[in-house]
């Protein structure tokens, strides 16, 4: 009877279906198949031992992707194998292999565009902002459309005080994606840096619309932005939010208490200024607030006690539904780089990591009012003669004869006078 069973599947079969479930992030059958993969062929072995290595860095398992991403560079020393064990170092945070790793493979193969990505990165991390630009400019030049690179070093200029190339950048990630809500939060920063606080009240708006998950960054400058656009209502709704968010928070029940004295919200005061008891730069002022608003502050225990932990705000949820300014223009913000930088706070890298850049549906935002161009002046009719009457003119000047200077007046002259003047005394 004959034997109708099929071949066993081949090393390069094995890494062919290793490499599909790898693109598909099916990691666990991209491992299976993977691992059956001998060493007949050292070439195709090497390749397997370099995806199986990456699978185990995407799962999370990596130091066992190390240990087989080394076998691979072992066996086959390829630039692409120096990034996949660079990559795996930087994932595991050992951040001095992993640039060693990076730069060994982009001295290699300069076209490695992620490479240099993760190299950038672990220079700005550790604040070598001059060559974190370097890494992410070099990366956008072999791929103008990466997104990771330009959002980083959209970041890392605004870290060094650029804000011109900051928004430039930015807004280019939005020509590729509008709903990227990390750009619209660095858009927020910069504008709010500018004193812009229109567009800076617009773009935090649109980053708590696109966000999953509110964070404090964003309710923090929501407060500050709504707060000079003398919007009080909007503003102390966001200070709240960023103390329900974070007790510790030192200036938000501060900020929030004074707008609410200025809207009259006395109840609201009361409970935010006894959440900035507990602060020592500010309990005094707490105190003597609470004190004229009819609130008797909680007795002060012994001398180097520590305060009672602060009631949070009661929000039943955090609020969502901030209204953005009208009329909103983005050429406010400026067209030449500023005289000089200005000094920044470090930008959260909750986003930066992972860029998730997945499509969402866009919510309707306030149409962007664009100024209108000016029309060009139209040149104005003038007559033949009048055309040429000032040429005439001009001719007419250079060869007219030049008037004498007076003559100076004769030395005899002089001298008669003189003795005219001796025998007549009396004139």
């Amino acid at each position: 009877m004959a034997n109708n069973s099929a071949p066993p599947p081949s090393a390069r079969d094995l890494l062919k279906i290793g490499q599909d479930h790898y693109r598909f992030e099916q990691y666990d059958q991209a491992i299976a198949a993977l691992k059956q993969v001998t060493n007949e062929d050292p070439v195709v072995f090497a390749q397997a031992m370099g995806y199986l290595g990456r699978c185990h860095t995407r799962c999370k398992d990596y130091d066992q992707a190390i240990e087989i991403l080394g076998v691979a560079l072992r066996q086959r020393p390829t630039p692409q194998n120096q990034f996949f064990l660079g990559e795996a170092y930087y994932h595991k945070g050992d951040f001095a292999s992993a640039a060693a790793y990076l730069e060994l493979a982009i001295g290699s193969d300069d076209k490695l565009t992620d490479a240099f990505i993760l190299l950038g990165t672990i220079r700005r991390s550790e604040g070598q902002l001059d060559a974190a630009t370097r890494a992410f400019d070099r990366a956008l030049r072999n791929d103008p459309r990466a997104i990771a690179a330009r959002f980083h070093l959209a970041q890392t200029a605004y870290d060094l005080g650029d804000l011109r190339r900051a928004s430039s950048q930015a807004y280019m990630i939005l020509q590729q994606n509008e709903a990227f809500a990390p750009v619209h939060l660095l858009l927020g920063h910069c504008a709010l840096r500018l004193n812009d606080y229109r567009q800076a009240a617009y773009e935090y708006c649109r980053a708590l619309q696109l966000q999953d998950q509110p964070t404090v960054e964003i309710y923090e400058g929501l407060g500050r932005a709504f707060a000079n656009l003398k919007d009080f209502e909007q503003a102390l709704k966001a200070f709240e939010a960023v103390l329900a968010m974070n007790p510790d928070h030192e200036m938000a029940p501060v900020a929030g208490a004074r707008l609410a004295e200025r809207l009259g919200e006395n109840e609201r005061a009361k409970v935010l200024w006894l959440a900035a008891l507990k602060f020592p730069a500010y309990a005094d002022m707490a105190s003597q607030a609470l004190e004229k608003l009819g609130a008797a502050a909680p007795a002060k225990g012994k001398k180097g006690a520590k305060a009672p932990p602060s009631k949070p705000v009661g929000l039943t949820e955090l609020p969502r539904d901030f209204k953005p300014p009208q009329l909103i223009d983005r050429s406010a913000i400026p067209q030449s780089r500023p005289t000089q930088t200005f000094q920044t706070a470090p930008l959260s890298t909750h986003a930066a990591g992972t860029l998730s850049l997945s499509s969402r549906q866009q919510k309707e935002t306030q149409p962007l009012a664009r100024p209108t161009p000016a029309a060009p002046p139209e040149p104005q009719k003038r007559e033949t003669g009048q055309l040429l009457a000032p040429i005439a003119n001009a001719f007419s000047g250079l060869f007219k004869p030049k008037p004498k200077a007076p003559e100076p007046p004769q030395v005899e002259t002089i001298a008669d006078l003189i003795a005219k003047r001796k025998n007549n005394p009396g004139d």
